[in-house]
C-alpha cells in the first residue's frame, strides 16, 4: 500500500532541484556563459513567436552576439543583436 505518494513526490522534486542547483554551482564559467547564451536565445526566440502569433515562413530570429570569444554577451560592448531569417 503506497498511501504518502505526494509527499514522496515533493522530496524528489527537492532532491532534483537542489541537484541541478549543485550541479550549476560547479559548473566552469565558460559552460554556464554557454548555457546561459542558449537560454537567452530560446527565451527571446519564444518571445518573437509569441508575439507574432506563431512561427511563420520566413520569420526573423534574433540574438545576441559578441565579438569577444566566450565572453557573455552584454549591451555595454561590442555586443550586437544578430538577426537571420
Amino acid at each position: 500500500m503506497y498511501v504518502n505518494s505526494s509527499a514522496d513526490d515533493e522530496l524528489r522534486n527537492i532532491r532534483c532541484r537542489e541537484a541541478r542547483r549543485d550541479r550549476y554551482a560547479n559548473m566552469p564559467l565558460d559552460k554556464k556563459a554557454e548555457l546561459n547564451a542558449r537560454k537567452r536565445e530560446n527565451y527571446h526566440g519564444r518571445k518573437a513567436e509569441k508575439q507574432s502569433g506563431g512561427s511563420p515562413v520566413g520569420s526573423v530570429a534574433c540574438f545576441w552576439k559578441c565579438m569577444f570569444d566566450g565572453h557573455t554577451p552584454d549591451i555595454s560592448h561590442a555586443c550586437f543583436w544578430e538577426c537571420s531569417l
